[in-house]
């Protein structure tokens, strides 16, 4: 092993620059922070929907199987509640275990019980990407780039919204 002794000059006096360098940019990053692709998914009416980024608004994902779903309609109750068109809530079913034969009828029973647009994940592009739990809503706050904040799953406890409003609050602030 070198001793710093053994260095010349130019190159100790480099070291100090070095570690500060390498500190403020340890600092600065954040390792949970992962940048999400855009993609497209089409809802049940068949209406493709877009998450490209950057994007003009903080976006919710919200991503649930069947016995998720019931959890996500309360956490969209209260961001809307909080947030109303501050931001963009989009839903993905995980539909990834349908056999196509089966398909149409799952989209029709989604046009009956959803009125609202709900992407539908034939493939399991989204699922992959976004990873999420079974059995439970799956929550996303993702910035204006693209940047996944913050990802949680359950139901929406007074921690888990106090934790993600403050992330939504903290992206609305961001220039």
């Amino acid at each position: 092993m070198t001793s710093l002794r053994n260095l010349p000059p130019e190159r100790r006096a480099s070291l100090p620059v070095a570690l500060l360098l390498f500190l403020a940019f340890s600092l600065l990053s954040d390792p949970g922070l992962r940048q999400l692709p855009s993609f497209t998914l089409k809802d049940q009416f068949g209406n493709a929907h877009d998450c490209h980024f950057p994007a003009k608004t903080v976006r919710i994902l919200t991503l649930a199987d069947k016995k998720g779903a019931a959890e996500v309609l309360v956490w969209v109750r209260h961001l809307k509640r909080r947030y109303g068109h501050r931001i963009t809530i989009e839903g993905i079913a995980n539909v990834t275990g349908v056999p196509a034969p089966l398909r149409p009828m799952v989209r029709e029973r989604f046009k009956k019980d959803f009125p609202h647009p709900v992407m539908l994940d034939w493939s399991g592009a989204a699922v992959e990407m976004l990873k999420p739990r079974k059995n439970l809503a799956n929550v996303y706050a993702v910035d204006r780039q693209g940047l996944l904040l913050l990802s949680m799953a359950g139901p929406p406890t007074e921690a888990n919204l106090a934790a993600l409003f403050a992330a939504i609050d903290k992206a609305l602030a961001a220039p």
